[in-house]
């Protein structure tokens, strides 16, 4: 009866697995629009280099911060456009005539003529200071967002790469775990054969054994999707299918 109800309840987990994982392709066959089913497998990298690499790499080739960039630049070019108009107006004028009419008019006008004029505000309505402060706050305001982007991008590269770390040290532990869990089943099933063991016991060393396969595969799921979030944050994303080669 024990064995009758451990059957029950395996073909029950069975029946939902199966479920979900038509759920997962039918939403993957829809992103992809295809309906190729994947053909890599799961894997653990054992050369992900250092964390300060990706942390350089980051804040050089990380899209926001190019936006960043792009913005302190406009901030910066808004408070000179601001502080010009505190400056006069210089323009520089010169003529020279090359040909010279037969009227009296043309013949006393000069051949040349060179000449700069200055204009100045000294009066206006715009209150100048004021759209020269508003331009240099706007100028800090924005470095201050690009500072606090870089110290975020910090943590998250940081916080990724420790736990790709968890998940590799994970996947090695599970490795050695499902090795004893697999000897288990076989000597098990040996006993069972010899009438020194019960059914349920193998059953038992059985669901063991899948249940450390299953974290094992599921170690290495994280791991991967955890490389290529420090991949995408990197800012270089066929990295990650160089890992995968």
């Amino acid at each position: 009866l024990n064995a009758q109800v451990k059957l029950d309840m395996a073909k029950i987990e069975s029946t939902k697995a199966k479920h979900k994982m038509q759920i997962v392709k039918s939403a993957l066959k829809r992103m992809i629009k295809s309906n190729d089913d994947p053909k890599s497998s799961l894997f653990v990298s054992r050369n992900l280099g250092s964390k300060y690499k990706y942390t350089s790499q980051s804040e050089e080739h990380y899209a926001a911060m190019d936006v960043l960039d792009a913005k302190s630049k406009q901030a910066s070019a808004i408070v000179s456009v601001e502080e010009a108009a505190w400056h006069p107006e210089v323009v520089g004028y010169a003529n020279a005539n090359l040909y010279k009419g037969d009227s009296p008019m043309e013949e006393l006008a000069p051949s040349w003529f060179v000449g700069v004029g200055v204009k100045f505000d000294l009066f206006s309505r715009k209150d100048r200071a004021k759209e020269i402060e508003a331009a240099k706050v706007l100028h800090a305001k924005v470095a201050s967002l690009k500072a606090q982007a870089k110290t975020d991008l910090n943590l998250a590269v940081q916080k990724t790469f420790n736990e790709i770390l968890l998940y590799k040290d994970e996947f090695d532990s599970l490795s050695s775990s499902m090795a004893l869990a697999h000897e288990n089943y076989k000597l098990r099933s040996l006993a069972f054969k010899e009438g020194l063991s019960t059914s349920v016991e193998v059953v038992d060393a059985q669901m063991l054994l899948s249940g450390a396969k299953t974290q094992r595969l599921n170690a290495a799921y994280n791991y991967v999707k955890k490389l290529a979030e420090l991949c995408v944050l990197s800012g270089d994303r066929n990295l990650f299918f160089k890992f995968e080669h």
